[in-house]
């Protein structure tokens, strides 16, 4: 974020009203509704870009800003320094301790094993799931927040496998319960 260069036609769509204030965002700023759009842009056309430059990258895939490239273990040495030597050219910011090179990877809250392949909620998220969802089958009492929160890890978790929503809809409906809007 802030990264993103606005076109000036497009500052109107940029300002915020603090007090008697009015600030003009010229960037792509985090938590202004249209940062997401600019980002959305140019993280588009980057992996358009890496896909062109290096087409024998079977995938590349981006969520918000974690990037990550699926190629034969083969092309390893000669693939990984290339890929991030463009990124770093085209100011991406890498985080560090979050680059990994190799067959496990976690990515973006899940684990990804491809030489099996498998793509996993990661342990540490599923603890944090896990450990909740054991409290309601004891029948342990759950504050609000909680609920909420357990419900939204569960709807994220579902992502490896969009099969699996619909059995969260008792969860929903309890969340619905509980906030006052539903049955």
């Amino acid at each position: 974020h802030r990264r993103c260069k606005i076109m000036k036609k497009d500052w109107r769509y940029q300002v915020a009203k603090i007090k008697d204030h009015f600030w003009v965002n010229k960037v792509g700023t985090y938590g202004v509704a249209s940062a997401q759009l600019y980002w959305g842009r140019a993280a588009a056309a980057i992996v358009r870009l890496l896909y062109y430059l290096f087409p024998v990258v079977d995938w590349f895939f981006i969520f918000v800003d974690d990037l990550i490239a699926i190629y034969d273990k083969v092309l390893e040495a000669t693939l990984a320094v290339p890929i991030m030597a463009t990124l770093i050219a085209l100011g991406v910011p890498m985080a560090w301790h979050k680059t990994t090179l190799g067959e496990n990877n976690k990515w973006v809250g899940f684990d990804c094993r491809l030489n099996i392949p498998d793509f996993i909620t990661a342990e540490d998220k599923r603890l944090l799931i896990d450990t909740v969802l054991e409290d309601w089958e004891m029948g342990r009492p759950s504050k609000k927040k909680v609920i909420h929160e357990t419900v939204a890890r569960t709807q994220w978790a579902t992502a490896a496998c969009p099969n699996a929503k619909p059995f969260l809809q008792p969860i929903w409906k309890w969340l619905m319960a509980v906030r006052g809007d539903g049955n």
